[in-house]
């Protein structure tokens, strides 16, 4: 039970860090919380196809096209994401 908890408190804990990092205007801020969450819930894909999507809105495109290999490698495949990632490495 209690590692469960502990589970489901690191997933819920990384999904607000994604969260709020999407709504931090500061880009240096934002990326902060991007990696944390990264760190804390390492398998999950939201951390760096939402901090691709940012990326992108820098227009720091090869490192958003890392990060979209990355959400890919972790299991997220759709033609949306080959696309995005395509547009980041033109």
């Amino acid at each position: 039970c209690f590692s469960l908890a502990v589970y489901s408190g690191l997933k819920a804990t990384c999904q607000y860090l994604v969260y709020k990092a999407e709504r931090t205007e500061d880009f240096a801020a934002a990326e902060t919380l991007y990696k944390t969450a990264e760190k804390l819930d390492p398998s999950n894909v939201a951390p760096n196809y939402s901090l691709a999507l940012r990326l992108m809105e820098e227009e720091l495109y090869q490192t958003s096209a890392a990060e979209f290999q990355k959400a890919i490698d972790k299991g997220l495949y759709s033609s949306i994401i080959y696309s995005q990632m395509a547009t980041a490495h033109i």
